[in-house]
């Protein structure tokens, strides 16, 4: 007696004598040839075994479905790949329709789908931004470095002359506004030598607002702007002559003086390219359009707040910015701190020599 385990159904059966011959099992019916015995038996044995095995697996089939008459292999796998190609956009269109459905039935399910996606490009134009202020700010102290003094804001001369040459202007930078004084520094200095009215400066811009690169024949648009205390004759002017302040000169500290920041553009106005309130560009110096200074260009700016850009024209000096979390600007010293729009002694961080009192829990370093 041997014990016999069955190739197709693994059920285990005594058989009295083994040979090489196939065999059938009792609980299934099929035909084989034991696994220990096939090297045994003889080739034409193995070969009808095989056939048995492909008989029984042809019947265990599922019969073809019939097709019309005049149909062809071809078309009917055709008709299969369209079929579940089919299957695949509905399974899509199932699965978009559903989650319009969620939107809609219930408003918070395609806010929190909507947040993420969001929350990162936000984030991605906030640190765009933080890296335009560090590039203005580095170019403000290359400027100060090869003229020993800080730039101002210049006046509009050349409102009226837009080809003015830096050999025209000498080194006196008295046209322009301070943006167009640190060009050279920012790697602009063709820019510099023969001011273009149609090129636009990415590193002026914030991507939090996405205006438009130049005003309409004018040039190129700012969305930073410069502190007027710093080296304004006067707060209440922004242009006037230079005081040639050095950072020596800020006694407060240059890691507590704001030099460079977001100005508070009204939203609506994003979009134009032109007649934009409290906004010029570059080669226009002498305006609060590139520069910034107290509420209404006070000469004592206490007390002055941030407002963040929205549907309200922004007053004359007025700082904010696009950002929900504060505004960002530029120090002195070259860092960049964003600033709560509850700061209630903003001022205190305008003025270079007012020796005011500052807080730390007013601003977050970048």
């Amino acid at each position: 007696m041997a014990t016999i385990r069955c190739f197709h159904c693994d059920s285990m059966f005594e058989l009295a004598k083994t040979t090489g011959d196939a065999i059938t099992c009792p609980a299934c019916l099929r035909s084989f040839v034991p696994a220990d015995l096939m090297s045994m038996a003889p080739t034409a044995n193995r070969m009808a075994a095989d056939g048995d095995d492909d008989d029984a697996e042809e019947d265990r089939r599922p019969a073809p479905k019939k097709r019309a008459s005049g149909g062809s292999d071809v078309a009917m796998a055709a008709g299969a790949s369209a079929g579940i190609a089919g299957m695949g956009i509905g399974m899509i269109l199932l699965i978009v329709g559903g989650l319009g459905a969620c939107c809609i039935c219930v408003p918070g399910v395609g806010v929190a789908l909507l947040l993420p996606a969001v929350q990162k490009v936000r984030a991605a134009a906030r640190t765009q931004s933080i890296n335009n202020l560090k590039n203005l700010s580095l170019s403000v102290h290359g400027f100060h470095d090869a003229n020993k003094r800080l730039p101002f804001n210049g006046s509009n001369q050349m409102v009226n002359n837009i080809n003015y040459s830096a050999k025209a202007i000498g080194n006196n930078y008295q046209s322009g506004s301070w943006g167009f004084q640190i060009l050279p520094f920012l790697d602009q200095q063709p820019l510099f030598n023969a001011p273009n009215p149609n090129g636009g400066i990415p590193t002026f811009l914030c991507r939090g607002r996405s205006r438009p690169m130049t005003e309409l024949n004018g040039g190129a648009w700012t969305d930073y702007f410069y502190n007027n205390y710093i080296n304004g004759p006067a707060a209440s002017v922004p242009n006037g002559s230079d005081n040639k302040r050095t950072l020596v000169g800020i006694t407060d500290g240059s890691s507590n003086t704001i030099m460079i920041g977001h100005g508070n553009i009204q939203t609506t106005q994003y979009p134009l390219m032109a007649n934009v309130s409290h906004s010029s560009n570059i080669f226009v110096g002498g305006t609060w359009g590139t520069a910034r200074g107290g509420n209404n260009g006070e000469k004592s700016p206490a007390g002055w707040k941030l407002n963040r850009d929205s549907e309200q024209p922004p007053t004359f000096g007025s700082w904010g910015g696009p950002f929900a979390q504060g505004a960002l600007m530029a120090m002195g010293d070259g860092t960049v701190r964003m600033f709560s729009y509850a700061t209630v002694n903003f001022g205190n961080y305008l003025t270079p020599t007012g020796g005011e009192d500052i807080r730390l829990a007013d601003f977050d370093d970048h």
